[in-house]
């Protein structure tokens, strides 16, 4: 993923794939300023990013690379993050997601991912900005966690604020599966 037409090419295809790219792998080969994706005259501004759709099941390989600028305002959508929801075998490390914004009025709502349900590792993984929610199940990584286990290991909150109406948390906003959080802050 080279581009902002890489990653929103990505967004599109899993919103058809009824695979959700699993076990495929990506990766980032440069970093991302989101504000690229806003200029185009052809999108609605008013709602920003509405998340890569329709589920992920792949890996994704930051390289060490950031995404900023990751911005999102729309009363009217829920799960909401980088990825709208994460599947068993999804695997997103070495990211560093930078100046996050977003607003949400619905349930579920992260920087990595609205959701998860299966088994879903997080590892390496930096947020910082704002994330808040009129609506319950917020996170600075993952609103909420389904089922199945979620493994976060080596991941950071930078500055940055994480607000809901109810179930929020640092990290994870609900669980009703298993956590396993190591050498995380």
């Amino acid at each position: 993923l080279d581009n902002i037409t890489d990653l929103t090419t990505l967004a599109s295809l899993l919103k058809q794939d009824t695979y959700k790219a699993k076990g495929l792998y990506f990766k980032l080969g440069t970093d991302l300023d989101m504000e690229e994706y806003y200029k185009d005259p052809f999108r609605p501004m008013d709602q920003g990013w509405c998340g890569i759709g329709g589920g992920f099941a792949g890996i994704l390989d930051g390289a060490g690379h950031k995404i900023s600028n990751l911005y999102h305002s729309d009363s009217q959508a829920g799960d909401i993050g980088l990825f709208k929801y994460l599947l068993d075998g999804a695997q997103i490390s070495n990211l560093v997601l930078d100046d996050v914004s977003i607003v949400s009025s619905k349930c579920n709502t992260g920087a990595v991912a609205g959701y998860t349900s299966g088994n879903v590792k997080l590892q390496k993984i930096t947020v910082s900005g704002n994330i808040a929610s009129s609506g319950d199940c917020v996170g600075g990584l993952v609103g909420k966690v389904t089922d199945g286990r979620v493994e976060i290991q080596e991941c950071e909150l930078g500055s940055g604020t994480v607000k809901g109406a109810n179930w929020c948390g640092g990290f994870i906003g609900a669980a009703e599966g298993s956590l396993a959080i190591m050498e995380s802050n």
